[in-house]
């Protein structure tokens, strides 16, 4: 049992986002000289190509090189150094951690405890070698003993609210609600018009995307899977998509405040080592798609690109 496992479960809500169409996309036009980025703001939350204006498509085909946030290539080399730290992590599950009940929410914990004290889960417990009390299980042997018995009679070793949290929240995926398809759509659109394509970050910056902090990562999972992760998800990622769809810049950036992520090493330092790659770049006319979150701000790129004498418009009443 991998962490990529208890993600399919996590990753499940109820609806499925519309094929309708973005009338006001993220997209601006930056130049300097002779250069010129059109720069798309997207959001990982079901969107298409097709979704948006014609004009989108037609620079990227008119571009000379195409910059995306990580090509494929960068992404399967950052889930493999992702894998590398979780596996560290496991490790060392059969391990005491004395912090797991101050580490956890309340009602996390509560729900926990109940999984917990059923005769039959304490008994896979011991047969796993594992002698300490059960409120300092390290985070990575919860997930073993939930991917046990997740699988059978759920409802008789999960607390009621959990149960009831996945029949509501996870009767289907969000593949499409939540997918790097937008991302990959414009990479083949580019291989396919003979267009060079740049992964922004190396691998390292988009290992650090996928997992901030190992042991943060699994707690998190925890409390997805015992807490009111599914709802949380689900929630957020309809304020992301209103947001998306309202063209607003300041509420994607209120989403941006809103949200736990760690600005600093999810968005800011990204931005500043985009930053420095773009400044470098030759090529008369590029296309570049990165998150809209990286695009509002005062640590955003375009205010970086704006700081070194690059004129940013944002381009409206598109066809």
């Amino acid at each position: 049992m991998r962490p990529e496992l208890i993600l399919i479960v996590l990753v499940s809500l109820f609806s499925c986002a519309s094929r309708t169409k973005i009338t006001k996309p993220f997209f601006y036009k930056v130049t300097k000289g002779e250069q010129t980025i059109h720069i798309l703001g997207t959001a990982h939350v079901g969107m298409l190509l097709e979704d948006f204006p014609a004009a989108v498509k037609n620079e990227i085909t008119r571009s000379e090189l195409v910059a995306l946030e990580a090509d494929e290539g960068t992404r399967e080399s950052a889930k493999i150094l992702a894998k590398m730290e979780a596996d560290k992590l496991f490790e060392r599950w059969k391990e005491p951690y004395p912090n797991l009940v101050a580490k956890l929410k309340p009602k996390t914990w509560e729900h926990l405890k109940y999984t917990l004290s059923i005769g039959e889960v304490q008994t896979y417990v011991q047969g796993l070698g594992i002698d300490h009390s059960l409120s300092e299980l390290h985070p990575t042997a919860i997930l073993v003993i939930f991917e046990h018995f997740r699988k059978e009679n759920a409802e008789y070793y999960f607390h009621p609210d959990v149960i009831n949290s996945y029949s509501v929240y996870s009767i289907k995926s969000i593949e499409e609600q939540a997918s790097l398809e937008l991302d990959l759509e414009i990479q083949k659109l580019a291989e396919d018009s003979k267009i060079s394509v740049l992964g922004l970050d190396d691998a390292r910056q988009a290992t650090k995307a996928i997992m901030q902090d190992p042991e943060d990562y699994i707690l998190g999972m925890i409390e997805g899977i015992f807490g009111n992760g599914s709802r949380k998800s689900h929630e957020s990622l309809q304020e992301l998509q209103k947001a998306y769809r309202s063209g607003d810049e300041g509420a994607i950036l209120k989403y941006a405040d809103d949200s736990e992520i760690n600005k600093e090493q999810l968005l800011y330092d990204r931005n500043r080592y985009w930053f420095d790659q773009l400044n470098h770049k030759d090529e008369k006319n590029i296309f570049v798609a990165v998150g809209a979150l990286h695009l509002v701000g005062e640590q955003s790129l375009l205010s970086f690109l704006a700081d070194r004498g690059y004129k940013v418009q944002r381009l409206e009443n598109l066809k």
